[in-house]
């Protein structure tokens, strides 16, 4: 995928479609869409989630897992969306409930321009930060994340925009969903991600941070964003912050259920889906339809 930039058109060609976003700052836009979630499971347990999704359901690697100073991290791709496994330093809540969990936003422009139109709508924000790979001068920029302060009262779980550092992320997706469809969807027969479903403690006074936040676009009456890129979010009252669901499109629920009873994974049939057992998957439910 080859990426044109014009002023504040950006032009995106691919082998079966154009996509045209236009006058991005103009607009106040200032996201594409969800750039990938991450899950934060006990530290113990981070490692075999990784595994389960990229050789149990054989899905692609988008990085591998490594350990770092302070946390761990590895990525699967799901179809339009890569799904992280972080380790951190130490286990923090009831794991029993829910997990620690973070929605990182692609943002639509420089993180200069991205603070300045946060500052405009009065989203308070941390100060970016940069990761670096490498030492002294010859330390590689990888990617800079700002964190939105307000969206969710867990101080666990995060919220962000991702700017990448010369690193093609689109040639890199499609890269990753050919993949996957020369592998038939990994063991599950997996499409897309459709839906990042999230609930919030404290909805009425939350979610107009975060509509002045992903401002242009609007809750529909499913409760859903629809971004350009990537799946639909949909925010909803719940007990606590939590990143609840995510549902996957499938190419045959019998193929996945199939997989799932051979390989003895629990799940249910619920609403003509599969749910996968949570406690298998992080404490997020994952849906298959």
């Amino acid at each position: 995928m080859k990426k044109y930039i014009d002023l504040n058109i950006e032009i995106l060609y691919t082998d079966n479609y154009i996509l045209i976003w236009i006058a991005n700052y103009m607009n106040k836009q200032l996201l594409n869409g969800i750039d990938h979630v991450y899950l934060a499971p006990k530290k113990d347990e981070a490692f075999s989630l990784y595994e389960l999704f990229v050789k149990t359901f054989k899905l692609p690697v988008a990085w591998k897992f490594r350990d770092y100073k302070k946390f761990g991290s590895g990525a699967a791709y799901f179809g339009n969306l890569s799904i992280e496994v972080l380790k951190l330093e130490s286990d923090f809540g009831d794991y029993s409930k829910t997990a620690n969990f973070g929605i990182a936003f692609e943002p639509s422009c420089k993180t200069d321009l991205l603070i300045t139109e946060l500052e405009e709508r009065g989203i308070n924000y941390r100060k970016p930060e940069l990761f670096k790979i490498g030492f002294w001068k010859i330390a590689k920029k990888m990617w800079t994340t700002t964190m939105l302060s307000d969206l969710l009262s867990s101080q666990h779980d995060q919220v962000f925009f991702c700017e990448y550092h010369g690193i093609d992320i689109q040639k890199y997706q499609s890269k990753f969903r050919k993949k996957l469809i020369e592998d038939s969807g990994g063991s599950l027969g997996i499409i897309k991600v459709s839906h990042v479903f999230v609930t919030l403690k404290d909805y009425e006074q939350k979610i107009k941070l975060w509509n002045q936040t992903l401002s242009p676009f609007e809750l529909s009456g499913t409760k859903s964003y629809t971004f350009y890129n990537g799946p639909k979010l949909t925010v909803q009252q719940g007990e606590n912050d939590q990143l609840k669901a995510i549902a996957i499109k499938v190419v045959s629920k019998k193929y996945s259920e199939e997989f799932l009873r051979k390989s003895e994974i629990k799940y249910e049939i619920k609403n003509n889906a599969i749910y996968i057992d949570k406690t298998i998957t992080g404490n997020v439910r994952f849906i298959l339809y």
